[in-house]
């Protein structure tokens, strides 16, 4: 496999990505919002780029990322239908390499496919592959891109837990909660708590109203919210503590 001098896959070479993907199949996720648990997978080691296996693996995280905080979303604005991924668009627009995805695929009875030796490479024929994805009823090379998001996402949740939630999984179900509103509102809503309590001068407020802090507070909001008055955010918190499992698509 070639070396990537990069080392890991940063948000920049992510973003339209995202953007377009999100627009197609979750429209309920904020790219900010995706943007800052990246950066925690990064944080946790899930965004090598190396190689071009590492680089394949990373851009599954990413969907699995996706994925978790749709069915997130989902959860909050109670989507009765859950979220219905495009897997060929989304294999499409991030361009996987199809060499990579056959020696990620570690159960070839789950999710089989025809393959043949190329140069002493594996190579997945993308006509035999159709022909089997046709068969079978699915979508092409998104079918092995869905089992391997599915396969991801365990490992997804564990890092969130351990950067976003720091090992606490009510600080993960507040981060996921706080995150069905957009990081503008948030801060509009922290400065508004601020300007109401009468301990912080104008100059405090300044210093005090920004993004991290409004987030921090909105997420220790939602753990209190949920300790002292249970309410609609009943269902996320028990799907956290159940460790995101993968039930809406």
């Amino acid at each position: 496999m070639s070396t990537d001098p990069r080392i890991r896959l940063e948000w920049n070479d992510l973003e339209d990505a995202a953007d377009d993907i999100s627009r197609e199949s979750f429209r309920e996720i904020k790219l900010e919002w995706l943007e800052r648990g990246w950066a925690s997978l990064s944080e946790a080691g899930l965004a090598d780029c190396s190689t071009t296996l590492t680089h394949c693996k990373s851009q599954i995280n990413f969907l699995a990322l996706i994925t978790l905080l749709a069915e997130s979303a989902s959860i909050v604005f109670e989507i009765q239908d859950g979220i219905e991924p495009d897997w060929d668009h989304a294999a499409e627009i991030l361009g996987f390499d199809r060499i990579c995805l056959g020696h990620l695929v570690q159960d070839p009875g789950q999710v089989s496919f025809p393959m043949s030796r190329n140069d002493g490479l594996l190579y997945i024929d993308s006509e035999e592959i159709q022909e089997y994805a046709n068969d079978k009823q699915c979508v092409g090379i998104g079918c092995i891109v869905e089992h391997l998001v599915r396969e991801a996402r365990p490992g997804v949740y564990d890092a969130l837990l351990a950067t976003l939630g720091k090992g606490s999984e009510s600080l993960l179900f507040g981060y996921l909660f706080a995150s069905s509103s957009s990081i503008d509102e948030i801060v509009e809503r922290h400065r508004e708590w601020l300007e109401n309590d009468d301990n912080f001068s104008a100059s405090e407020i300044e210093k005090m109203n920004t993004p991290e802090l409004a987030i921090e507070q909105a997420t220790a909001d939602s753990v209190a919210s949920e300790i002292h008055e249970p309410c609609d955010s009943v269902p996320l918190f028990e799907w956290v503590r159940r460790g995101c499992p993968i039930n809406y698509w």
